[in-house]
């Protein structure tokens, strides 16, 4: 008996525009893992983390390459810039989440960390998915 561990995003399941890859990727292990866990087929976590600080999360490298499509939402003042400013999950609270993941003994299926994803995840189980993205998408036009 295993257990596996997903690393998600609030971002699969609130889209943000010019991240239609990535919001694919993670919406696609969201529903594999529900699915898994319906069909009892492996105990399924996942974690679902906020913005961290990495090399995809860098804005100011990404905003200055030539030709990169996505200036609104990544670049100085655009929405991932203030929302991380604002959040920044730190990865050891990630790295905690993963651990706990594998170490409970009765395990959640789902792990968020970080303010953003808590916020972000606690409006989509508090109100209708519409309104959420509304929220999401007046937060993105108004820093875009």
């Amino acid at each position: 008996g295993g257990r596996l561990v997903l690393i998600t995003s609030f971002l699969g399941v609130v889209p943000l525009p010019g991240l239609a890859t990535y919001t694919a990727t993670k919406a696609a292990l969201e529903g594999w893992a529900a699915a898994a866990r319906m069909e009892n087929i492996v105990p399924v976590s996942t974690v679902v983390d906020g913005f961290i600080r990495t090399g995809l999360t860098d804005t100011d490298g990404h905003y200055h390459k030539p030709g990169w499509p996505y200036k609104r939402s990544v670049g100085p003042g655009g929405l991932q810039q203030t929302w991380m400013d604002a959040f920044d999950t730190q990865l050891d609270e990630h790295t905690g989440a993963v651990g706990r993941a594998i170490a409970d003994r009765y395990p959640r299926h789902r792990y968020v960390v970080g303010w953003d994803a808590t916020l972000t995840m606690g409006a989509c189980w508090l109100f209708p998915r519409w309104l959420t993205h509304l929220f999401i998408n007046g937060l993105y036009d108004h820093f875009g």
